[in-house]
């Protein structure tokens, strides 16, 4: 565009051009800014359409007769309230508490996969997860 302009400046009956110009090179700024917002922006947006269909593959995997809460899978029983033991979102077993003498968490055996809370939490969860259904 510099080649441009030192055609107009030269000639002054060009100055309407120059001015026509000038509005374009603006107008190319704001819309590269705009471009570059927008190509982060959809960056963003990718990484969270992964991760809400991470959470989604796991979510349609839960087993009939399960229901998940909390990070975890809780079996609700035939009188519809739901098993005091938390199941790993994994491997469908049971998760125990770790470590034994003095437990801090719950921890699958199989898949050392371990619940989003902590295991003095257990019952606060375990009662709201069975107050939801």
């Amino acid at each position: 565009m510099s080649h441009t302009r030192d055609i107009l400046n030269s000639h002054p009956e060009a100055e309407p051009a120059k001015a026509e110009l000038e509005a374009w090179e603006a107008e190319h700024d704001r819309l590269r800014e705009r471009v570059a917002e927008l190509q982060n922006e959809n960056e963003a947006l990718r990484d969270r359409v992964a991760e809400l269909e991470q959470k989604l593959a796991v979510a349609t995997d839960i087993p009939e007769g399960f229901v998940e809460g909390q990070g975890a899978l809780w079996l609700v029983g035939a009188d519809g309230r739901v098993e005091k033991l938390a199941y790993c979102p994994t491997c469908k077993l049971v998760m125990t508490p770790f470590p034994s003498d003095y437990p801090t968490d719950l921890v699958c055996t199989s898949c050392k996969h371990k619940a989003p809370f902590a295991y003095q939490d257990f019952e606060a969860v375990w009662a709201g997860v069975n107050a939801g259904l």
